[in-house]
């Protein structure tokens, strides 16, 4: 069975892997590139728009419902122009 998430920015349904996984622990953020590390997760769409977007709508915000620091946005965003 194909693992299917919903992108925090764009709320479009994605396969897991087609998607970027933020995780919280304790009150440090991680982008999880294995998919398996512990804590709570939140996913965003490897698309330029979605990855920009991400800051503007707070959306890792509403999803962890906790401040989210701006280096992890400023990583989502370096991803996205390194994907181009």
């Amino acid at each position: 069975m194909l693992s299917t998430r919903i992108c925090a920015v764009c709320h479009k349904k994605a396969l897991k892997e087609d998607l970027i996984r933020i995780v919280k622990q304790g009150d440090a953020y991680f982008i999880d590139d294995t998919y398996k590390m512990d804590g709570r997760g939140s996913y965003v769409c490897k698309d330029i728009n979605c990855l920009t977007s991400a800051r503007k709508k707070s959306a890792l915000k509403r999803s962890f419902k906790a401040y989210v620091p701006d280096t992890i946005y400023d990583q989502l965003e370096a991803y996205g122009k390194s994907q181009n």
